[in-house]
């Protein structure tokens, strides 16, 4: 174990692009780490949702986050794509409606991201990469309009 106040033992891995990340090259800064047993599982995602919602607290202390798991990188990038959508889908709805940007309305806006399995869907080639997105509004909210706005947007 690492006794405050001393420095972090040197590492190298990859980020969810296959970059190398080098502590070294972070020397000086305020470093998080956050460690995760696995991508996309319910506790993990639940851990990273946290980590990013505060992302604004972590850059006013000008401090670098670094979540760290086992996961082959082509899973981590996957799971940090599907939750960025979600998030920016929700952004894009509020948008479309015109929603005040205040907080009750951003912690109460939300969009899900669902993969559907290989053979669950594909188009007329048989090509089968899809994510089936939803945005949860109250009924009528979206009109015909909006809902290809937000579409379009995305």
């Amino acid at each position: 174990m690492i006794e405050p106040g001393y420095p972090a033992p040197e590492f190298e891995l990859l980020d969810q692009d296959g970059q190398p990340v080098r502590l070294s090259e972070l020397r000086g800064k305020p470093v998080v780490l956050y460690f995760y047993p696995k991508a996309d599982t319910a506790g993990c995602t639940t851990q990273a949702c946290g980590v990013r919602d505060h992302r604004a607290d972590y850059a006013a202390a000008h401090a670098v986050v670094l979540g760290v798991s086992p996961d082959p990188v082509k899973a981590i990038r996957k799971f940090a794509d599907k939750h960025a959508l979600a998030q920016e889908l929700a952004s894009a709805v509020m948008r479309w409606e015109h929603v005040p940007d205040l907080a009750l309305f951003r912690n109460n806006t939300a969009a899900f991201v669902h993969e559907l399995s290989a053979d669950s869907i594909a188009n007329v080639n048989g090509e089968s990469n899809y994510v089936r997105v939803q945005a949860l509004t109250p009924v009528g909210v979206l009109d015909r309009d909006k809902q290809l706005g937000v579409v379009k947007e995305l």
